[in-house]
């Protein structure tokens, strides 16, 4: 599930009540390492440090009560595939992916599924169940190498998604713009939208369409 507003504006799809906040995605882009969600310098698949992303996601997470009564319902172990295989040494499998549009949900690397602690699977180096839409799964959503701005999406603002996109002279991860495009972005621009995401357990009882009008809820 992504995030589209809170208890106080209700469900809404596009504007800056759509996102918890703007950051950077790290605050240096002159390594590979940094198009980690967690990164460990000189290591393709290390989670020693926490990106300035994930470190905005996790406070947030902490400082929002409301979400201590749904924590029953969200699984920590699926994880977050930030997939940092790559294709030639610069080029992220991700974006090989989105060129063939050919996207995938298999996490090909066991320590860039991101799981919470005890999960029995994935790198287990989260503290908190929260991470970020992989471009993938945008891809599977509706999104393409291309403009379309029809799907849900799609939030009329550029917002961070989790997957690297290539390291050349600087690292860059995907993001998606107004249009409803999937591209490259600077890690260190720190004016981009963060709209996070949260996996349900398997078992739990939903109600309502996932419209706008009748969003999902559950008991």
């Amino acid at each position: 599930m992504i995030y589209s507003g809170s208890d106080a504006t209700g469900p809404v799809t596009t504007g800056n009540d759509a996102f918890i906040g703007t950051s950077a995605f790290n605050n240096s882009n002159n390594d590979n390492a940094y198009v980690g969600y967690m990164y460990t310098i000189g290591e393709q698949h290390g989670t020693e440090k926490s990106s300035t992303i994930k470190e905005m996601i996790d406070k947030w997470y902490s400082e929002t009560s409301g979400l201590i009564n749904y924590e029953k319902y969200i699984d920590g172990s699926t994880g977050f595939c930030g997939d940092r295989t790559t294709t030639n040494g610069t080029i992220y499998s991700t974006y090989a992916r989105f060129n063939s549009n050919s996207p995938s949900l298999i996490c090909s690397n066991n320590n860039d599924l991101y799981t919470t602690s005890g999960s029995g699977q994935g790198n287990e180096a989260l503290t908190y169940p929260i991470a970020l839409a992989s471009s993938d799964e945008i891809v599977f959503a509706g999104g393409y190498n291309g403009q379309n701005t029809n799907y849900y999406i799609n939030a009329n603002t550029f917002f961070w998604v989790m997957s690297p996109y290539e390291y050349e002279i600087d690292s860059n991860v995907f993001d998606l713009d107004y249009y409803g495009w999937l591209g490259p972005g600077t890690v260190t621009m720190n004016s981009i939208s963060v709209r996070p995401v949260i996996n349900l357990k398997s078992d739990v009882f939903i109600t309502g369409s996932g419209t706008i009008d009748d969003p999902y809820e559950t008991d």
